[in-house]
């Protein structure tokens, strides 16, 4: 595997895309193939922040593993591997984690919309239950939010406290409502009710177990979309 990844990784360095896919389909297991793309991406986030290579790659990786699923005797693994990977894309572009040396532009939103979506519609196909369906949600309504489409990321963030509801999560439920009350506060920043609500939110939020960091993530979004507030 070090050597697969080490190659691979001197691919991305010095070459393209598309010889990183030849590399990787050429023999090599499908799913270990997936887990390279994975990699990668990751470190091109963390390591180099370079958001364009890191969305690149997985990007790279989500086609090659929906089409490599098609014909493959282990389609379940690989459409969760692709799955895991649209989410991770779309977080990468997600401006709400406001984290450092990341920029990220319009383009970068679009594509990360869609890999959302992919996210979503693969934990319905795939059967993984309410969480993962709620936390793929989210995505969506975040990615919405970014493109300033607030109702459409206020359904979205509803839908996710919908699915934690299902799966009994009470933290998650309350996440999801807090991000729905962000969205009011970032479209409508003037009216002061909707900021009480919002503190209402994250102060329940922070009662309940493991509540306390989706409560600062909120913060942390709420000081980036709103700026002058």
């Amino acid at each position: 595997m070090e050597g697969l990844i080490d190659h691979a990784r001197q691919l991305v360095a010095h070459k393209d895309m598309a010889a990183l896919v030849e590399y990787l389909t050429d023999g090599t297991d499908p799913v270990e193939a997936l887990d390279v793309f994975r990699s990668l991406a990751n470190e091109a986030y963390w390591e180099r922040k370079d958001l364009d290579q890191a969305m690149a790659i997985a990007q790279s990786g989500i086609t090659t593993g929906v089409a490599l699923s098609t014909y493959s005797d282990q389609p379940y693994d690989l459409r969760s591997a692709v799955k895991a990977m649209a989410f991770n894309l779309a977080s990468f572009a997600w401006p709400g984690w406001s984290e450092d040396g990341i920029t990220i532009n319009r383009h970068h939103l679009v594509a990360a919309l869609d890999s959302a979506r992919t996210n979503v519609r693969l934990a319905v196909e795939l059967e993984k239950g309410s969480i993962a369906i709620g936390r793929g949600h989210w995505m969506v309504g975040a990615t919405l939010l970014a493109l300033d489409r607030y109702q459409e990321s206020i359904a979205e963030f509803l839908a996710a406290r919908l699915s934690a509801d299902e799966g009994r999560s009470e933290v998650e439920s309350a996440m999801a409502e807090g991000y729905a009350a962000l969205v009011r506060v970032v479209e409508r920043p003037a009216e002061r009710a909707l900021e009480e609500e919002l503190a209402e939110i994250l102060e329940r939020l922070r009662s309940i177990e493991d509540g306390d960091s989706y409560a600062g993530q909120i913060e942390t979004a709420k000081r980036v979309f709103t700026p002058n507030n």
